[in-house]
């Protein structure tokens, strides 16, 4: 499922401690549906932003598919 850009507000957070690796976790919002996708398993930034997008896109294609199967029920 594609979401639109303008639907998402994305917010970026440091993980990790002093003697932990440091991750740049994305936390993206799908302001339609309020539902919330975090992803912080990569260094990269960019990695995680790609990976959260995707979590986020199964999430709400889920929750599409609920939607409409409680509408026919």
């Amino acid at each position: 499922m594609k979401l639109k850009p303008s639907d998402l507000e994305i917010s970026t957070y440091n993980t990790g401690s002093a003697w932990a690796a440091k991750f740049n976790g994305v936390r993206i919002l799908h302001i339609p549906t309020r539902i919330v996708a975090t992803y912080a398993a990569n260094e990269s930034e960019h990695k995680n932003r790609h990976e959260a997008e995707l979590v986020l896109a199964d999430k709400v294609e889920d929750h599409i598919k609920q939607k409409s199967q409680i509408k026919f029920v």
